[in-house]
């Protein structure tokens, strides 16, 4: 592998003109990343920083943490600080930085919003997204659910958006601020082969995933995304989990070829988290698509 697989560079950089080097700090952190509505928590913990540049690291500031080798990085992070704590551990002075990589969703809800019958589920999905106040990034839905019988919102909009999602086909997640509503086979190809020869670390772990689809749901669900397991409907997902040195490129709905011994597959990042303390890597789980 070439040498600058060795240079480990991270860049820390706020919206107060904060900028953190890993050529001037011990920093660590672990980055999650996944497919659905719940906000994630990014954690990066650096040392000895001066009280002065503490005091600037302010709650709600945005922040991008920046990762790679050498000259070939990318954003692997970026959201706003949500909390910010400092201790001594011997003689160093640590301090943590949590990270939101979205805005708190979890107390919106609506109380019977109704949507007419013949609604379709994209008018749905973008009415509450604005709702929410969330930039759209992507927005594709090949099979437009219509809700003959009208549709009712009652309880936590992200709730709803999924259930809606999963009616037409669909993922939808929040990544990096911004909302992704989108074919669950779909995503963006990196046109990249993880291997051994390009960074993979042990063998690929065979993993499958299951989702129960109540009597509701079956009105819209196709069927030959599911599976009947005693009596009861899942819609079934199988993959793999790899691990791999840190790749900035990996994010959620990178579609990637996976190779490894007895496997030659095409896959969809479901989720991951990117991190370094000893170790500089990431940490996937695909599905086949």
């Amino acid at each position: 592998m070439s040498n600058e697989l060795f240079k480990r560079t991270v860049i820390i950089k706020t919206n107060n003109n904060i900028t953190l080097r890993n050529d001037d700090y011990k920093i660590t952190f672990d980055v999650p990343f996944d497919d659905d509505m719940d906000m994630n928590t990014a954690e990066v913990t650096v040392c000895n920083l001066t009280d002065s540049t503490i005091n600037k690291l302010r709650r709600n500031d945005t922040i991008t943490i920046e990762a790679g080798y050498h000259t070939d990085t990318g954003i692997i992070c970026s959201g706003r600080i949500a909390n910010v704590s400092t201790k001594h551990d011997g003689i160093d002075k640590v301090t943590t930085i949590e990270i939101k990589d979205g805005p708190d969703l979890a107390s919106k809800s609506l109380t019977n919003k109704t949507y007419a019958s013949g609604t379709r589920a994209s008018y749905i999905l973008r009415d509450l997204a604005n709702t929410l106040g969330l930039a759209i990034a992507k927005f594709q839905i090949p099979n437009d659910v219509v809700y003959w019988e009208g549709y009712v919102v009652d309880g936590n909009i992200t709730d709803a958006m999924e259930n809606v999602a999963m009616h037409c086909g669909i993922g939808c997640y929040i990544h990096k601020s911004k909302l992704y509503i989108r074919p669950i086979t779909s995503g963006d190809d990196l046109n990249f082969t993880l291997s051994v020869e390009t960074g993979m670390l042990g063998s690929p772990e065979a993993f499958s995933e299951s989702t129960e689809v109540t009597e509701e749901d079956l009105k819209y669900v196709s069927r030959s995304r599911m599976k009947v397991v005693y009596g009861k409907w899942y819609i079934m997902e199988n993959g793999y989990k790899v691990n791999c040195l840190l790749q900035h490129r990996f994010q959620v709905a990178s579609i990637v070829n996976l190779k490894a011994r007895g496997i030659n597959a095409r896959c969809r990042v479901k989720r991951g988290t990117h991190s370094f303390d000893s170790d500089f890597k990431t940490e996937l789980e695909m599905v086949e698509v």
